[in-house]
C-alpha cells in the first residue's frame, strides 16, 4: 500500500483503527505489526494492543509478529461438548483403530477434540506418557493410574478445552 492508499486516520478513533485493521486483514488474510504501524501511522505498541483487544473478541488470530484472520475451522469453532456427538459412530471407530496401533510404554503427542477424546477413553488402561494441549484429554486420562500426563502452558481456548502456546519476544 502506498501514501495514496493509506486510509487518512488523522481522526481516527480506537474503534475506527480496529475496524480498519479487520478491513487490511480481510483484504490481504495476514498482515505484519509493523506493516499495519506503517500504514496507520502508529506504534506498533499500539497496533499490537489493537491486535490483543480484535483476538479476545475473535476477530484475529496473532502470531509473532504478525496477524491473520480466523479460518473456517477456527471462526466456526464448535464447544468440544457439541462436537463429542457428531458422528459418533465413525470417532470411536477412528479411536478404536488408532488405539491398536499404541504399544505399552510408548510416549504420544494427543490434540485437544471430540475425536481424540474417544481415543484417550481407549487408552485408559495403557502405560503410557501422554503430552497434551487439551484438558479434556488430561482430565479424561487422569482418572488412569498407568498414563503419565504432560501439559504444555498456554492460554486456555475455552471452547475447545486448549491451551495454545503464546509467544513474546522478550527485548
Amino acid at each position: 500500500m502506498n501514501d495514496s492508499e493509506r486510509p487518512d486516520n488523522e481522526n481516527f478513533t480506537t474503534i475506527e483503527r480496529r475496524d480498519e485493521i479487520i478491513k487490511i486483514l480481510h483484504d490481504k488474510s495476514r498482515v505484519r505489526v509493523s506493516y499495519l504501524s506503517n500504514i496507520l501511522r502508529v506504534s506498533e505498541v499500539t497496533i499490537r494492543n489493537d491486535l490483543k483487544k480484535l483476538e479476545d473478541v475473535g476477530e484475529l488470530i496473532r502470531a509473532h509478529g504478525y496477524a491473520l484472520i480466523p479460518n473456517k475451522e477456527t471462526s466456526r469453532e464448535s464447544p468440544v461438548e457439541e462436537k463429542i456427538v457428531i458422528n459418533k459412530d465413525l470417532k470411536c471407530g477412528v479411536a478404536g483403530l488408532a488405539a491398536s496401533t499404541i504399544e505399552s510404554g510408548e510416549a504420544i503427542i494427543l490434540d485437544s477434540g471430540s475425536t481424540t477424546e474417544r481415543l484417550a477413553e481407549e487408552l485408559e488402561d495403557v502405560p503410557l506418557t501422554v503430552l497434551t494441549n487439551g484438558l479434556n484429554i488430561a482430565m479424561c486420562l487422569s482418572k488412569s493410574k498407568n498414563i503419565n500426563i504432560i501439559m504444555n502452558g498456554g492460554r486456555l481456548r475455552k471452547k475447545r478445552f486448549r491451551l495454545v502456546m503464546v509467544f513474546r519476544r522478550v527485548k
